[in-house]
């Protein structure tokens, strides 16, 4: 027989929500170091032209 009460919800739920704010953190914490690497990569490009004169 389940035992529903409302610690067991809140606990399930208290835990769902952490892994899903968990998820969102190391989503974000990549989209933000992809998008630091590509800038970083742009302005090497862009300091390898001036240097060059390509």
């Amino acid at each position: 027989m389940n035992d529903y009460t409302f610690k067991k919800t809140t606990g399930v739920y208290a835990v769902c929500m952490a892994g899903v704010l968990l998820l969102w953190a190391i989503f974000l914490l990549l989209a933000t170091l992809t998008y630091q690497l590509y800038d970083s990569i742009e302005d090497f490009v862009i300091e390898f032209r001036i240097h060059t004169g390509l």
